[in-house]
């Protein structure tokens, strides 16, 4: 079978993404346009990203995957290390800013 490339780029419609706050455990910012994640010498974020992966069929064979993320603002112009991790709990809610997923909880109720 030939190589296929698939290029996935959640937006509102196909895809959820939320930040997730130490500082504030139980705030949900699931309808933020922008996400933070690291260490700002205060506050630790995290976010989380959803991608469908639908119409990937159940028997592909992935060789290889990458995931480019875009720094807007932000002080300087270096770059920033960060580490992609896969969520194992697949119950996440994104949330619309009053529920949803935070720091305690992923779905604004249960930890």
């Amino acid at each position: 079978m030939a190589e296929q490339v698939l290029i996935l780029q959640p937006d509102a419609a196909a895809g959820d993404d939320a930040e997730l706050r130490e500082n504030a455990p139980t705030v949900n910012d699931g309808d933020g346009v922008f996400n933070n994640f690291g260490y700002n010498g205060a506050d630790r974020f995290r976010t989380i990203v959803e991608f469908d992966i639908s119409s990937i069929p159940n028997n592909a064979t992935i060789a290889s995957g990458s995931v480019i993320l875009s720094l807007i603002g932000g002080i300087g112009q270096q770059s920033r290390a960060g580490a992609i991790r896969r969520l194992t709990e697949d119950r996440w809610i994104e949330g619309d800013g009053t529920s949803g997923c935070t720091w305690n909880t992923y779905d604004g109720t249960n930890g």
